[in-house]
């Protein structure tokens, strides 16, 4: 009895026509968001705070990813000052911000032997 319920639910869910669907509460459930001015208010209230939501990580993440790229980049810079002899190993942790391990971590993920 359960399962032939949640296949009844599922196909409701799925039905692009809520007029057809079988299961009265989610017809008039469906209805009501689709047809009066209180439940679209809601679908968009709903569809706006998931649209912020997902900018909002998209940004975080991309902002962190930069982050990391730029930190990457300035790394390697400051050891190619190093393998040119113009800066020491210990002047280029310490122009780089960041503390000796960090700096020895992303030398090695950038194929530096230290």
């Amino acid at each position: 009895m359960i399962n032939s319920l949640h296949a009844l639910s599922v196909k409701c869910l799925f039905s692009s026509d809520y007029l057809k669907m079988k299961d009265t509460v989610i017809r008039e459930t469906t209805m009501t968001y689709k047809t009066t001015v209180k439940g679209e208010d809601h679908v968009c209230d709903a569809v706006q705070q998931y649209a912020e939501k997902y900018a909002t990580e998209s940004y975080n993440n991309g902002k962190t990813e930069g982050r990391a790229e730029g930190i990457s980049i300035a790394v390697k810079a400051l050891l190619n000052l190093v393998g040119k002899g113009i800066i020491t190993i210990d002047a280029a942790v310490l122009d780089s911000g960041l503390n000796k391990d960090e700096f020895y971590s992303i030398a090695e993920t950038l194929g530096y032997k230290l």
